[in-house]
């Protein structure tokens, strides 16, 4: 998926989807666990925009620890997340 400006879409179908970074960051938390971070998004996702990657966690209501300069956000489980889906 590619990050366009205001969906993703897919570069083998060319479909679209205006979820599908979300699903990704979900997608994120079932492999790796833990915390994440902006760089750690972005690097997921392919994305070089910080700013971009900073407005999708912030979709989520993460719990955050860390100061502006190593912030990471963290998941937890079983909190209904399904109105942002």
């Amino acid at each position: 998926m590619i990050k366009t400006r205001l969906s993703w879409r897919c570069s083998i179908c060319e479909k679209s989807s205006k979820n599908a970074g979300s699903l990704a960051v979900f997608e994120w938390f079932l492999l790796f666990g833990g915390a994440m971070s902006n760089q750690q998004l972005r690097k997921f996702l392919h994305l070089t925009n910080g700013h971009t990657a900073y407005r999708i966690l912030q979709k989520f209501e993460f719990d955050k620890t860390g100061g502006s300069k190593n912030r990471k956000y963290l998941h937890t489980p079983y909190r209904d997340k399904s109105s942002i889906l």
